[in-house]
């Protein structure tokens, strides 16, 4: 727990740090290099000339040979640092003590022809003896072109060597003693590094030494030093707006760019340092060159020049700026005013986006849901505005979350949104003058961080960094691991903008995360950096509310961050003012400590889970205690209740445990098991968890169908303590409420090991174990503990609740946590015996003896030792009871073999490969279970697996004992024994031979000779053998035994336990299949009454038991396993059979019930009717809505008065009884008809007829109906034509009354047209006109009628258009247009349009200086184009606009 004063630590810092980040070759031993030679180490390393040793070390203070410096100079001059050519001068030898075949010996004998090193004398060189510092340096120095008048012999060559070796500065770091002795291995490094960074020198006798300008570093490998400031990596780049690729760090070098292969950190960014580099980007090594760095994540003024050099120590000067390591730009309107719009989808919106408004416009007004923001000319605009406006331009009229549509505005008069027609750049370009670079830190708020650094160490400052902080949720987390944050009011309007997220924007975090946790992040060029909160759980002794500072009960002081709080949930609060004495927070921490938000405590830590209760009524008063779960214990725990007992208690049976209540809608789905849970404290006082927590909504919640919550939302009900509540959690108060799983939610899953509760106790849904096939059906109720949680108005859907405990109550053991195992054998053991031994095969291939408990376990057969030992050998799920070292096991089915990776089969081969030995299996198909299918093999192939040095081999065997008992054994073997292929093509038997022919689980064991290898083996996700056991080397006969162990997982006919449903059928009418199971042991089917009664007398029903079972029908006295016939009784509407079915061995015995009953309304599914006029007219009838649509001749249903005469058959041809039929005249158009069955039952439909004649107003009411039905237009035409409704003035007429627009009339005549050809527009424009139509709607109308035709009749190279009251035709430039022979002008002036409002006009790049005709000339040719113009019309050409027009203007006669 932090306090204070560690944190005013880390809040001030100036630093100076010279530390070195090798990044080649570390050594194990790196830690005893002297640091002054740490980085020659490093680059000798890297460049592979100088290494370590074989167990990683480098041993720096260990002695170094003449010989092994001679092959350090080597590798450095020639670049062969894989000593592949150093062989070719083994033999050059120059001394007698270099012998060609030591390992030296290329070395040297190349450095020696070089001149690089001499020997004792001419023939002796020393290979062996240790260098000195002074004969190092001499050999390097010859390297660099030195000694070359013999200035490094004779007496004083020690001084001539050490003279050039400090003026050179390759010594600088060695002092004059270290050089005369015997050197160490990083002294001689340190020589040789710095030497071969210098200059080579040429000589001549002239001149003497003179630089050449390269080094032999840069010859060999191009290997330079560079000195720079980190501008960009993979986190961040200064000047640019995306990081660069993982691994990468761009330094600025004295104005040019160096991108290295090194991986930085956002904390080098703006530092200086100074790399070894070869070929311009391969780091050797890097480290800090000196910045004088101050830091601080405290609160800061630094706006003036003396405040900056107060806080920091250094000069403001000229230092480039940044927040969140973005220069930062500013803004002002140019020439012109801008006014920006969003609209939001309600007023409250709107207001509150005024209020929090953080722009700089000082003319910002809200209309309704509408907020306008307005900028004069020249005025500052801020980046909050900016980005707003951005936010316009990218939406481009698109809904989003925050606001629903924008529009931005340039100049006093404009009303046109250039949003839609400029992009954002082009915008900012022509009207927003940006100065580029010009931000300036001002101040800092506590838990942001603000970073200034000196480069060059001149006391001034060369860059401020600052980075602000959003602190936030993990909303989700996909299968991607991409992390989602759940952020509030993402236009941020608090101040931090540039932390607004958007779906460009990628979340980084080096931080595990997990769903629900909090964090702070910073948008740093389109990535949010961000961390996971510092969490701590405190509770509050004092608030001081001036200096923002929270006093915990323990003495740590907290005080309050100045990172903006954008937590979606509301549980989450900030401000310090907001604490509470004596109340218990999660508290927050940013990165600097300081409290960043707060949240009441209420984990499962508050709560109590009860697995049982106990009463008893004493003198003194009721005793109440529990059996308590202790989390830290991992037990439960006999807890006395001093209060509140009664409420989760039974006070009625005396001095007894099993007393826990049962409270109805949470823990009494079933008896089996039963939990409560409550908030108990140290006192023994407990209370129902609504109750405990008065500052926020804590609820017992049932999860709908005992779903189990996790990540997504599950439905529930939430229930509370009614006042004056004989017991907890009595009143629902919600039965629709949400509640969702978090990472830190603790999940108990409880239930009965005998008379022993067991609670498993895992914490996160991730963690949650995967119950196996049919375990679900064990549980029995699930509820929550929650905690109300405000989604926010992002989501806009209330509350919901985060789960802090979930209990799940279980009828029994789950296999979640089991582990399969191979038992070999049995033992023998009369009934009364629990504890055995028996040996297994582990999951991981180990061979174990272990005591299992057989009166808890199954074993799938029957186990029955008076009949003599049945090993029943094969796989079992096994996990170890509450008491230590005792199991439990269970068979294992065929799927769940089958889904666990196993394979049954024969060895088909064995081979090696590489380092690995495979086998290949041919795996066996018995019982309808394919074990191939289960093998993720191609097609036809049979499956190979991988033996590894842990594969675990077997050979298994079994012989009898002297009881005649199968005693195994097995032994651990290797691959050829186990794995090899054992055929014998004279005795190869097929499969088939030993298939279970009788169908009754039992083998033909009979004298056949088998010597195939069977096997079972167990392999991994990579298809490595675990185990593998070999059946070849059984004794007693026993074919095929890998197969007799797959069947032994399935029970055998002759046992059964379980009880199935009979079948039941009735020949011709009732498959099996046709029953409906209602899953309550009830099946029902329905058959035509039709055929029901055409059932022949002696119909009878066959009831067939299922396999294995019994069966009796009620009214028969014994259970019989064959078929029962039972009459079919056709006296009756419905018929019930009842049966009994149990299992053979009478184990269970369960009763199922099928009624039969007949569909009454099958008989009309399909009736006609006849009478005088039509004969066998077929109408259909829906069943649900009793409406039957019947289509009939014009006039026919007026041909006859008073009552109709229908009659009605089914669709057996039958004739069905007329109860009554009738219609009303005031509703003509349709008749009632009642239809009897011969039962009695009776239903009553409606008949409605179409085509019929009608008068007007029932036209009228009719296309009504279909219009406002959305019937298509032609259709209701149609209906009008057929009802005789043909004049187009009854037509127009009928179509204005029910408000048919003009265009879609049009439409329907079009369609009409399609189908008559007899098309007259002139006629129906002049009936709509008299119908009341406008005529500009008339001509609209047609106008898009005709216009959307492929070629429109009379016009070529024109188009036409309505313009309020005028037909516009625009003329194509470029073809020749003719207007003639065209419906429109009929049309037009049917409608009533002036042909002196007809107008033609063009105007696409008609320009005056084409063809150099004038103006006059342009006019007379586009006349002469003019052709076949409409007779009756005349018209005159004028030029208008300029050149850039040419009206032609239609005159009437």
């Amino acid at each position: 727990m932090r306090n204070l004063k560690k944190i005013l630590a880390l809040v001030l810092a100036l630093v100076m740090s010279f530390s070195l980040m090798a990044t080649a070759n570390a050594f194990t031993d790196d830690e005893k290099i002297t640091d002054t030679y740490e980085t020659a180490v490093t680059v000798l390393s890297g460049l592979k000339v100088f290494q370590g040793y074989d167990d990683g070390t480098f041993q720096p203070q260990g002695p170094i040979t003449r010989a092994e410096v001679a092959a350090i100079i080597y590798r450095i001059v020639t670049g062969d640092v894989a000593d592949t050519q150093v062989g070719i001068y083994a033999d050059y030898n120059k001394f007698d003590d270099v012998k060609s075949t030591s390992w030296y010996a290329g070395y040297v004998n190349f450095c020696a022809n070089a001149e690089y090193i001499k020997g004792y004398d001419a023939k002796t060189f020393g290979p062996n003896d240790p260098v000195t510092g002074y004969q190092a340096l001499a050999m390097i120095l010859r390297a660099l072109g030195y000694d070359k008048n013999g200035e490094f012999t004779g007496a004083s060559w020690q001084v001539q060597t050490a003279a050039v070796g400090e003026n050179r500065g390759i010594t600088k770091n060695i002092s004059a003693g270290t050089l005369g002795t015997a050197a160490t291995r990083e002294v001689v490094a340190e020589i040789l590094f710095r030497a071969i960074l210098v200059e080579k020198v040429n000589y001549t006798p002239a001149f003497g030494y003179q630089l050449n300008d390269t080094s032999i570093g840069w010859d060999t490998f191009e290997l330079e030093e560079i000195e720079g400031v980190v501008i960009a990596n993979e986190y961040a780049d200064l000047y640019g707006t995306s990081p660069l690729k993982a691994g990468k760090t761009e330094l600025n070098v004295d104005g040019e760019s160096y991108v290295i292969d090194y991986t930085s950190t956002l904390e080098d960014i703006g530092e200086a340092r100074y790399a070894y580099i070869t070929e311009g980007k391969t780091v050797l090594a890097l480290g800090d060159a000196g910045n004088t760095v101050f830091e601080s994540g405290a609160e800061a003024d630094v706006k003036t020049t003396s405040k900056f050099e107060k806080v920091t120590g250094m000069e403001r000067g000229d230092a480039e700026e940044f927040i969140n390591f973005d220069g930062g730009d500013t803004y002002k309107s140019s020439d012109w005013k801008i006014k920006y719009v969003i609209e939001f989808a309600t007023a409250d919106d709107a207001q509150k986006w005024e209020k929090n408004y953080a722009g700089s416009s000082k003319n910002v007004t809200v209309d309704g849901n509408e907020v306008s923001v307005v900028f004069s000319k020249n005025t500052q605009i801020s980046k909050f505005d900016i980005n707003r406006m951005e936010s316009i331009f990218d939406l481009a009229d698109k809904k989003d979350d925050d606001f629903i549509d924008g529009e931005v505005y340039v100049g006093t008069q404009s009303n046109t949104d250039i949003s839609d027609t400029l992009s954002f750049e082009e915008f900012l370009d022509k009207y927003i003058d940006t100065d580029e670079n010009a931000i300036q830190v001002e101040d800092n708020e506590n838990g942001n961080w603000l970073k200034v650094i000196d480069n060059d160490g001149d006391g001034k400052a060369d860059y401020v960094l600052q980075t602000i902080y959003t602190a936030a949720a993990v909303e989700d987390i996909n299968r991607d691991d991409e992390i989602e944050l759940d952020v509030l009011d993402r236009l941020f309007s608090d101040g931090d903008e540039l932390n607004q997220l958007d779906e460009d924007i990628d979340i980084v975090t080096a931080d595990e995360l997990s769903e629900g946790d909090i964090v702070y992040y910073a948008v740093i060029d389109g990535n949010a950096q961000t961390y996971k909160a510092e969490f701590v759980t405190a509770e509050i002794d004092k608030v001081n509310r001036n200096t923002l500072t929270a006093t915990t009960t323990d003495g740590d002081e907290y005080v309050q961050s100045g990172v903006h709080n954008h937590i979606q949930d509301e549980v989450y609060m900030d401000g310090v003012k907001g604490l509470e004495g004596k109340v218990s927070y999660d508290l927050y921490l940013d990165k600097f400590g300081y409290l960043v938000a707060y949240a009441y405590t209420a984990t499962s830590g508050d709560f109590a889970l009860l697995t049982d209760g106990w009463f008893m009524a004493q003198r003194t008063g009721d005793e109440y205690a529990a059996m308590v779960w202790d989390g830290e214990a991992k037990k439960l725990v006999d807890t006395d209740i001093t209060d509140g007992g009664d409420l989760f208690i039974y006070d009625d049976d005396n001095n007894h445990w099993g007393q826990l209540r049962l409270i109805t809608g949470i823990n009494d789905d079933k008896d089996n098991m039963k939990t409560l849970v409550g908030s108990l404290n140290e006192n023994g006082e407990i209370v129902p968890v609504d109750e405990a927590f008065t500052r926020k909504n804590v609820r017992i919640i049932a999860t709908d169908d005992n779903v189990i919550p996790e990540d997504d939302y599950t439905a529930g009900t939430a229930y509370v303590t009614g006042k004056n509540a004989k017991n907890a959690y009595n009143e629902v108060e919600d039965n629709d409420v949400e509640v969702r799983a978090l990472s830190t939610t603790v999940y108990y899953y409880v239930y009965k090991d005998g008379k022993d509760t067991i609670v498993e106790e895992y914490v996160g849904y991730k963690n949650l174990p995967d119950l196996a096939d049919g375990d679900e059906n064990l549980i029995e109720d699930v509820y929550v503990v929650g905690t109300e949680t405000d989604r926010g108005s992002g989501l806009g859907k209330g509350t919901y609740y985060t789960a802090n405990i979930v209990v799940v109550e279980l009828s029994g053991r789950y296999l979640a946590d089991a582990e399969q195992v191979f038992i070999v054998d049995l033992p023998v053991v009369g009934s009364s015996v629990k504890l055995e031994e028996a040996t297994v095969i582990r999951a991981n291939g180990a061979e174990e003896t272990v005591t299992i408990d057989l009166s808890e376990s199954t074993f799938g057969r029957s186990y029955d030792p008076a009949g003599g030992k049945w090993y029943n050998p094969g796989l079992y799920y096994m996990w170890e009871t509450t008491e230590d070292g005792i199991y439990i096991v269970e068979r294992m089915t065929n799927e769940e073999i089958a889904a666990n990776r196993y394979t049954v089969g024969q060895v088909i081969t064995t081979w090696g490969t590489g380092a690995y030995d495979y086998t290949e299996i041919n795996a066996f198909t018995f019982y309808g279970y394919d074990v191939a299918d289960f093998d993720k093999t191609e097609a036809g192939k049979t499956p190979e697996y991988r033996i590894t040095e842990d594969s675990a081999l077997y050979n298994l065997s079994y012989d009898y004992d002297d009881d005649y008992d199968y005693i195994a054994d097995l032994v651990k073997d290797d691959m050829d024994e186990v794995l090899d292929e054992r055929v014998d093509e004279t005795t190869k038997v097929e499969l088939e031979t030993f298939e279970d022919e009788n169908n009754n689980g039992v083998w033909d064991r009979g004298e056949k000779s088998w010597n195939y290898n069977d096997v079972l083996v167990r392999y991994n996700s990579d298809g490595d053998i675990v185990y593998a056991i070999s059946f070849a080397n059984l004794d007693g006969g026993h074919a095929n035994f890998a197969q007799y162990v797959w069947n032994a997982v399935k029970p055998a006919a002759e046992v059964t336990y379980d009880t199935a449903a009979p079948s039941v059928t009735l020949a011709g009418v009732i498959d099996a299949n046709d029953w409906t199971d209602n899953g309550d042991g009830t099946f029902a089917v329905s058959i035509p009454y039709t055929v029901w009664t055409a059932l022949s007398a002696d119909a009878q029903y066959v009831v067939s038991p299922a396999a294995g079972n019994e069966i009796a029908i009620s009214g028969l006295t014994t259970f019989t396993s064959k078929d029962v016939l039972v009459d079919v009784d056709t006296s009756k509407g419905t018929q019930t059979i009842t049966v009994m079915s149990q299992g053979d061995n009478g184990d269970a015995t369960e009763t199922y019930t099928f009624v039969v009953t007949y569909d009454v309304d099958e008989t009309t599914t399909e009736l006609f009717y006849e009478d005088a006029k039509v004969t066998d007219r077929y109408y259909d009838c829906d069943a649900e809505a009793t409406t039957i649509g019947m289509l009939t001749d014009s006039g026919e249903y007026f041909t006859y008065g008073g009552k109709a005469e229908w009659t009605f058959f089914d669709m057996n041809g039958k004739k069905i009884t007329i109860a009554d039929s009738n219609y009303s005249t005031a509703n003509v158009g349709y008749a009632t008809v009642t239809v009897t069955a011969d039962n009695g039952d009776s239903t009553e439909y409606t008949v409605v007829f179409n085509g019929y004649d009608l008068k007007a107003a029932d036209v009228v009411s009719t296309a009504q109906d279909m219009y406002d039905d959305g019937e298509k237009l032609a259709d209701i035409m149609n209906t009008i034509f057929d009802a005789g409704v043909t004049e187009p003035a009854d037509i127009a007429k009928v179509m204005n009354d029910v408000d048919a627009p003009a265009a879609d009339v049009w439409a329907a005549w079009d369609e009409a047209w399609d189908a008559t050809d007899d098309e007259n527009p002139a006629a129906v424009a002049a009936a709509m006109k008299d119908a009341g139509y406008k005529a500009e709607d008339i001509a609209a109308g047609y106008v898009e009628l005709w216009a959307s035709q492929d070629d429109p009749k009379g016009l070529t190279d024109v188009e036409v258009k309505l313009v309020g009251d005028k037909l516009v035709f625009e003329i194509d430039k470029d073809g020749t247009p003719v207007i003639g022979g065209t419906d429109l002008f009929d049309v037009a002036e049917a409608a009533g349009i002036s042909k002196d409002s007809l107008v033609l006009s063009w105007s696409d790049g008609m320009g005056g200086v084409a063809n150099d005709k004038t103006l006059a000339e342009f006019v007379a040719q586009w006349t002469g184009m003019l052709t076949n113009i409409q007779a009756g019309y005349n018209y005159t050409v004028v030029a208008t606009n300029g050149d850039m027009s040419i009206t032609v203007e239609l005159k009437g006669v």
